[in-house]
């Protein structure tokens, strides 16, 4: 099964938008493919999702960090307490694809 690490900035517009992103994060949690994180990623989407320039959009969902990064963390297939150890590689267009360091 193929894995995945979604940059933050892509889960931050998964969690807050539809689009392709969100799109990610529903296969996810459809088990399509793996996705994976580590404590490092999930605290800066944490923090990122903090952003006083979201708040209007977390208001307008009637949601929260805590309850963002739940949800995120559900499609979760696995957690990593350290680094992943992949990088991400550009691409054509506007995507990435995923190799060992």
């Amino acid at each position: 099964m193929t894995r995945l690490v979604l940059d933050t900035n892509v889960v931050v517009a998964g969690l807050l938008w539809f689009g392709p992103p969100r799109r990610l994060i529903d296969h996810a949690i459809e088990r399509r493919f793996e996705l994976c994180s580590s404590t490092v990623l999930i605290d800066e989407l944490t923090r990122t999702l903090g952003y006083s320039k979201f708040a209007r959009r977390r208001a307008r969902d009637e949601t929260n960090v805590t309850m963002l990064v739940a949800q995120y963390q559900s499609a979760l297939a696995k957690f990593r307490r350290r680094s992943c150890g992949y990088a991400l590689l550009p691409i054509c267009g506007p995507g990435y694809v995923l190799a060992p360091p």
